[in-house]
């Protein structure tokens, strides 16, 4: 519809209005070019306003269109972060488990999974795949205490060509032997592609690494080493598979390897207690 005076136009669109709850009747109107303008902000408002509100809740439940841009990198990152601190500060059980929706999210930093927090896919069929923008300098998970990591998968996108011990797909460190990071759950999830190491641990204890079959919980593509650990006590491994591990021109590389930190300067006694030996259980665990 056009109207048309002197050298103004106004143009118009067809609109309805819900009259109300009660009546449930139609209105068939026109509305103004300005009255369309000011809609269309207060739609792109709402919208904005579900956007806040699916970027702070505790589970990432929104679909997020993921790209190779920058931006859309560090705001996947933010918006991780900022459901993973609301869960570390939730009282409720309930609301301290993370879960990312199926996809691809390509990040612009380390994920850090704090404290008593779960992070997750929904189900082994819909699996979130974690990369880090262009970058194999940092890991792509670190985590705390009291942590479970399970329905992911971590992409380090590596051709592993060379090794590279920056490059880990998850790590889990703590500050000496005496200030551990504990009880942590890796499962049913896929670390691939990096050029150091997929599992790093140093100063853990009762870190549990398991798949319910050997093909949900797998390791593999990996430079240098698939799981290891540096005084990481009372490791559990079951059900997991490891596999291609390795740069051709490399003379060392380990599937699973649980050692300690050599001090040839300390005593014996000095040296267990510094730098305690890695204690372990395996049990069907394939290797490739």
């Amino acid at each position: 519809m056009e109207s048309v005076r002197g050298q103004r136009r106004l143009y118009f669109s067809r609109f309805f209005v819900l009259r109300g709850e009660n009546d449930g009747k139609e209105e068939e109107g026109y509305i103004g070019l300005e009255g369309y303008k000011m809609m269309r902000t207060k739609i792109m408002i709402g919208a904005l306003l579900v956007l806040l509100t699916m970027m702070f809740s505790s589970s990432v439940n929104g679909a997020v269109n993921v790209s190779l841009d920058a931006k859309k990198a560090t705001m996947n990152s933010q918006m991780i972060e900022t459901a993973l601190q609301k869960a570390k500060s939730s009282k409720s059980a309930s609301e301290k488990i993370v879960t990312l929706p199926k996809g691809v999210f390509l990040l612009a930093k380390t994920v850090v999974v704090p404290a008593g927090v779960t992070l997750r896919g929904a189900n082994v069929n819909a699996m979130p795949i974690l990369r880090i923008q262009q970058n194999e300098g940092i890991p792509v998970i670190k985590m705390g205490s009291d942590t479970k990591l399970e329905n992911v998968v971590l992409d380090g996108q590596s051709t592993v060509g060379h090794v590279n011990q920056k490059h880990n797909g998850v790590e889990i460190v703590g500050a000496s032997a005496n200030q551990r990071v504990r009880n942590v759950q890796i499962v049913n999830s896929q670390v691939r592609n990096f050029g150091g190491n997929g599992i790093y641990m140093k100063y853990t204890d009762r870190v549990s690494i398991s798949g319910t079959t050997t093909s949900q919980m797998v390791v593999s593509k990996i430079g240098y080493a698939g799981i290891i650990g540096y005084s990481a006590n009372n490791t559990k491994i079951q059900r997991v598979t490891v596999r291609d591990i390795g740069v051709a021109d490399q003379k060392l590389a380990y599937n699973i390897a649980l050692s300690e930190y050599f001090n040839s300067k300390l005593t014996s006694q000095m040296q267990a207690k510094v730098n305690p030996r890695s204690m372990a259980r395996l049990l069907r665990v394939a290797i490739f």
